[in-house]
């Protein structure tokens, strides 16, 4: 079965309120970033990082933009130590998944979802379809422990989610494929020894 894809982990970061395409400037404080529409129309929502973090994620995002993705761990790493609002964590984790779906890294993919979903920015349907995503694009990949981690922390996130169970049940089988699997589903029993009377 071939799942989701990376591309629609970005179309669903992008649907929702995503620093993507903002220009900070020195003097810019907010940005407008387009929606979903809403009934044929885009809709604007306006994400406002902290003072306290702005320059920080102006450097991040330059980094992000440049392709330096040597430097981005250390960017990061600078702009969440003066994070305080959830904007500011969001779009910092906004930033690393961008950074992430540029190098094609599921790993980073994953962390970045991990900062956008611990940010509280976002709703937990939302967060719940990251994780979806991510899990489809492990899957693809024949990394199933991953896409079952992913889709556990989807239905962690949204526990009304009814297709996180469904694809978790479906990754289990082809894990227990794999050869390496194998013996801790049947672990060989020991022998009892009798002692001896």
């Amino acid at each position: 079965m071939k799942l989701i894809t990376t591309t629609a982990i970005a179309l669903v970061a992008a649907a929702a309120a995503t620093p993507a395409a903002a220009q900070y400037g020195a003097s810019a404080q907010q940005q407008t970033v387009p929606q979903a529409p809403a009934q044929g129309k885009a809709a604007q929502v306006q994400i406002k990082p902290s003072g306290k973090a702005l320059k920080a994620i102006v450097d991040l995002q330059d980094t992000v933009k440049k392709n330096d993705f040597a430097n981005v761990p250390a960017k990061v790493a600078a702009a969440q130590a003066v994070a305080s609002t959830k904007e500011d964590r969001y779009l910092i984790g906004k930033l690393q998944l961008d950074a992430a779906l540029a190098q094609k890294d599921n790993t980073a993919l994953g962390a970045a979802i991990d900062t956008i979903a611990g940010s509280g920015y976002l709703d937990t349907s939302k967060v719940a379809g990251l994780y979806m995503d991510l899990g489809g694009t492990y899957y693809n990949n024949k990394q199933y422990a991953q896409a079952r981690a992913a889709y556990q922390k989807a239905l962690a996130a949204d526990p009304r989610n009814l297709e996180a169970p469904a694809l978790m049940g479906e990754s289990l089988p082809e894990l227990c494929r794999k050869p390496e699997i194998l013996p801790l589903l049947n672990p060989p029993h020991p022998r009892r020894r009798r002692k001896a009377l």
